[in-house]
């Protein structure tokens, strides 16, 4: 499936930033900063094309992202390895 021109960005960001594989933690973590930005169907459909995921069980992730607590530093981590790939990217 092709990226959507108004997704690639994002795609290309988190690809970036991940180049070889997400640990389930930081997983769990992007779906969590990305929700508040992005709806569930285009975060589910990035994400389980950066994961080859389905992109049903991306969205059940989404949800269940929502109600997980993370550790500060993580999402820090996580928040500034996201930010600073996108500045580079602009």
């Amino acid at each position: 499936m092709d990226i959507p021109v108004s997704l690639k960005e994002i795609y290309d960001t988190i690809k970036s930033a991940y180049p070889d594989n997400i640990s389930e933690n930081e997983y769990f973590a992007i779906l969590h900063i990305l929700y508040n930005d992005m709806c569930d169907e285009n975060l589910s459909l990035v994400m389980s094309l950066v994961t080859n995921k389905n992109s049903a069980e991306v969205t059940n992730d989404i949800w269940k992202s929502c109600k997980m607590s993370f550790d500060k530093e993580l999402l820090s981590k996580v928040e500034e390895k996201l930010m600073f790939l996108e500045r580079s990217l602009s």
